[in-house]
Order: structure tokens, then sequence, then C-alpha cells
């Protein structure tokens, strides 16, 4: 830095006040400045940084995997809002083991992140203290998909599951499918409250309760091929699928195929996220689409209020809404049957 600082024929501190920009420059000396950063090949230590008391302008991100598109999607809309804000994000997974869930937590902990986002769906089934103290203890403000933990002070963005199952339900409803088989796993918050909201819509329409089955599986494209080819060998066959969330669905399109079963003349499959494999696949997949990059967005939005010092105040936690992508996986039976 003192190098750069005489190349460019300004004080040590100026060098550092536009490599962290912070405090006033002028436009001219900071062009100044870049221009030898640039020309000198220049790069931060991001430990000496942290070791004097500055940022890393690093942000961990912890996912399950990178198998579901969604979780690509939130990465995208962290770090396009990271980008605006000159931050880096550092991506740990750890699948279903919650031993690497910690280790995942130690080793950004390690590197000194000036935040976390943790998106761990099976967080009821995770004791907090697992992934939180490492962070708790060192004052890194953390934020996560789902719900607020007042106690920590972790902040929050989720959807409003009820709202998405009610508009999946209203869908099938309405386009006249009245035996359904929802497929998935309803063991977290979330997929529990979109079954809650698909329930509740066909409760409105007269449908009875006994008319829609629910048959456990693993929310992945494996987990809806298997519960498909299950499912559909009996009879009397469905006459929709709604599945917990996309991959699961696209499963269940396979194991369609495979059997000879026509979506949607047969079989109507709509599923939830809205994830542009969705969109590849044939026929279309109908879907409740959720605004990932933008949870992704409000996720460090969030957290950077914490970082930056902007809000010091109880949990917060956001909610946004899906919207309905009615495509070629679902038909009106109303029309074919002539009503």
């Amino acid at each position: 830095m003192a190098d750069v600082a005489r190349a460019a024929g300004v004080s040590p501190a100026t060098v550092s006040r536009v490599i962290n920009r912070s405090g006033y420059v002028k436009a001219r000396t900071r062009a100044q400045v870049e221009n030898v950063l640039r020309a000198s090949g220049f790069v931060p230590s991001l430990a000496a940084r942290a070791l004097g008391g500055g940022r890393t302008q690093l942000v961990g991100l912890i996912v399950p995997d990178v198998d579901n598109p969604v979780y690509l999607d939130i990465l995208k809309g962290v770090n396009e809002a990271c980008r605006e804000r000159h931050y880096n994000v550092v991506l740990g997974q750890y699948g279903e083991d919650e031993s690497i869930i910690r280790e995942s937590v130690l080793h950004l902990a390690s590197l000194n992140v000036d935040g976390i986002i943790l998106s761990i769906p099976e967080f009821h089934r995770v004791d907090p203290r697992l992934y939180i103290l490492p962070f708790v203890s060192h004052r890194i403000p953390i934020v996560q998909t789902g719900y607020a933990v007042p106690e920590f002070r972790i902040d929050a963005v989720g959807e409003n599951a009820e709202q998405t199952g009610r508009l999946a339900g209203e869908h099938l409803a309405r386009s006249g499918y009245e035996r359904i088989a929802v497929v998935g796993s309803t063991e977290n918050p979330f997929t529990r409250g979109r079954m809650e909201g698909f329930r509740s819509a066909f409760r409105e329409f007269g449908v009875p309760a006994e008319s829609i089955q629910l048959f456990d599986a693993e929310l992945t494209v494996a987990g809806g091929h298997a519960a498909g080819i299950a499912l559909l060998a009996r009879e009397p066959l469905p006459d929709a699928v709604f599945a917990l969330n996309d991959v699961t669905a696209i499963g269940v399109l396979m194991a369609a195929r495979e059997l000879g079963i026509d979506v949607p003349g047969r079989l109507g499959v709509i599923g939830v996220d809205g994830i542009q494999l969705g969109t590849l696949v044939q026929p279309r997949l109908s879907t409740v689409a959720l605004p990932t990059l933008e949870i992704g967005r409000k996720l460090f939005e969030l957290l950077y209020d914490r970082v930056s010092g902007v809000y010091d105040g109880e949990a917060r936690g956001l909610h946004v809404d899906g919207r309905l992508c009615a495509r070629q996986s679902t038909v009106s039976l109303n029309t074919i049957r002539g009503k």
C-alpha cells in the first residue's frame, strides 16, 4: 500500500480510503490511485484487513446442495446484491449430514466473513446452536431463509407458504381436478404450509378432504420419480399430482412418461418454485413460481443493514408471494368434459 501511495503521489491513508471505499476522496485522486492499483496488480489482504479491525467484504452462504436450481437462483440474487456493495460470496454446502453443517459453518467463521446467510430447509430438525453459536459468539450477523429467530436477532426472508399452496389448489380445483395426490415431504414448515393452503383451497370448492392423499417422498427428482412410479401403478389413477416443489414434479413427469400416462390428458401435474428447468421439460411444467432472485437480494440487504450498523434492532421477518404459472402440464378438465 505504501508503494502504491508513493507511485500515485498520495498518502497511504488516501490509498486505504480508495481500496475500502470509505471517506471522501476527490474523483481525480481516486482515478489516479485506481490506475496505479491496476498497473501494480495490487490485491488487498483480507486477513490483514480483518486483523486490523476492518471488514473482509466476504459473505458466507450455506445451502444444502446445488442439485436443486432454487439454490442457484438464491445464490445469483445474493451475488448480484453483493456486487453492488463490493462484496463477494463464499459458498458452503452441507448435504444431509449435521456434522457437515457444522464443518461448513466453522470454515466460514475461520474466514472472518462479515456475515452469514443460511438456507437450511431442515432448520426445524437441527439444534440452532449447531450453526448459530460460532457466529453469535463473534458477533457476526446472520440471516436465513425461513423464519426469523428473535432470541439471536436473526433476520429472515421466506415465502407465504399457505398462499403458495392455495394458488396451486385453486388452479386445480377451478380446472375440474377432484382426485389429487400430493407428492413430497411435509416435515419442514414451508412444505407443511403449502399443503395446508392447498387443502383449504379445495375445501372452499367443496371437494372432500379424503379426495386429497399425501404420498411421502424426498423433495428431489429421484424422490418424485419413485413416488410417481408407485402411485401411478395404482387404480384408480389420481386426476392430478401436486408436487411440493418443482424438481419432485419433474420426477413425477418422468414416471408418467415411462408408464405411458398422458400428461395432461390423463394426469395433471403442478409444482412449486418456478425453476427454469420447468420450462424445458415436456410438457412444460405448471408451477407456483417464487421470486427466488428477489429472496437472495433481500437476504443480503437485511444482512448488510446489520454489517454496516444501519440496523441493530429486533429480528425482522420478510415474506414474498408466489404467482401461478399455468403451463402445458395442466389443462381444464371442464373444457374436455364439455362442462
